[in-house]
């Protein structure tokens, strides 16, 4: 199938937080009623379920135009649903340190980052984006393009491990990472947590947390947090962020969607409700659905 560069970035524009949250409200908004007819289209595409249009659609990304959101949901089938589980591994995404967004985050055992750089990225922030994940991930990679690796080999410490999708979309590994808990910071960590995550860590390593005002609260926390070993620090920073997006429910859920989807499915918050909704939604035949 031959797809313009226009329809391409319509099947893009599908795998979205709004389109697969607008999927658990019952009666689909105009717009993306819109997305959905149009991304049919392109794929002369009417008969199958909402689910089976997601699947086609990704299928031909894979192929065809591998937005930053295809790298996602390979990493998210790779690591979350093929080495580990998500009922024991945690998914995040768009994850803030400092002044840079990790494309990726998966913690299990351990801290893992990926960052992402597709065929339509430059590198020019990447140094700094590696620095910055150096304070608080234990694992960093750089995932990219099997044109790419060269351009990201010189400018990635050799820490760093280099990922590279392939035409087949599959992941060969150019450079294995190494562990960083010895680069960690506290305060770059500290600044990564919330305040409940906060006292968690403080009352399980020290036993208490201080009695002061709100004002004052992370400043004196943090003169305890400051004396954690690197180790601990990393361990305790991976027992309180997973917690974000692991549990039974997220998980069942995120299995019971389409491959195509399951990266929206673990980092969208959602009710029981919504999550049944989009189930059934996607479970729809796919024009009556659509254009009712």
């Amino acid at each position: 199938m031959n797809l313009t560069t226009e329809q391409a970035r319509q099947l893009a524009s599908i795998f979205s937080r709004p389109v697969f949250r607008s999927l658990g409200f019952g009666s689909l908004p105009a717009s993306v009623k819109r997305q959905l007819v149009s991304t049919a289209s392109s794929l002369e595409c009417s008969e199958g379920t909402v689910g089976d249009l997601f699947e086609a659609a990704f299928k031909q990304l894979l192929k065809l135009y591998r937005s930053e959101y295809v790298y996602k949901n390979q990493l998210t089938k790779k690591q979350i649903f093929g080495i580990h589980s998500p009922s024991t591994a945690a998914l995040l995404s768009e994850f803030w340190v400092d002044m840079s967004k990790a494309d990726t985050v998966v913690l299990n055992g351990t801290s893992t980052v990926y960052e992402i750089k597709t065929e339509f990225d430059n590198l020019t922030r990447l140094p700094q984006q590696l620095i910055d994940y150096s304070k608080v991930f234990d694992h960093i990679n750089v995932v990219t393009h099997e044109r790419g690796v060269a351009g990201v080999l010189a400018a990635a410490p050799n820490h760093v491990g280099v990922l590279a999708l392939s035409s087949r979309g599959s992941f060969k590994r150019v450079r294995s990472s190494t562990s960083n808990i010895a680069n960690l910071d506290h305060w770059t960590v500290f600044n990564c947590l919330r305040n409940q995550e906060i006292r968690n860590i403080l009352l399980r390593q020290f036993g208490e947390i201080p009695e002061t005002s709100p004002d004052m609260f992370r400043t004196l926390c943090f003169e305890q947090f400051k004396t954690l070993s690197k180790d601990d620090l990393s361990v305790e920073f991976v027992l309180e962020a997973r917690k974000r997006s692991t549990g039974r429910e997220i998980s069942q859920f995120a299995k019971a969607l389409p491959m195509s989807l399951r990266t929206l499915g673990l980092i969208e918050k959602l009710s029981a409700c919504r999550r049944s909704a989009i189930l059934d939604a996607l479970s729809q035949p796919l024009m009556p659905k659509i254009c009712k």
